[in-house]
């Protein structure tokens, strides 16, 4: 999923795209969906 936002400063920027986020995972865990992220194993 890819979004554009434009706001008047780089503040107000990075503050709406992370509120973005947030309500759009929460949409998504309401829902029932689950995103597959990549996960590491650190071997010794």
């Amino acid at each position: 999923m890819r979004a554009n936002v434009l706001t008047k400063t780089v503040k107000e920027n990075f503050e709406a795209c992370s509120d973005a986020r947030m309500k759009i995972k929460e949409q998504f865990i309401a829902a029932g969906i689950s995103l597959p992220y990549m996960k590491y194993l650190s071997l010794k």
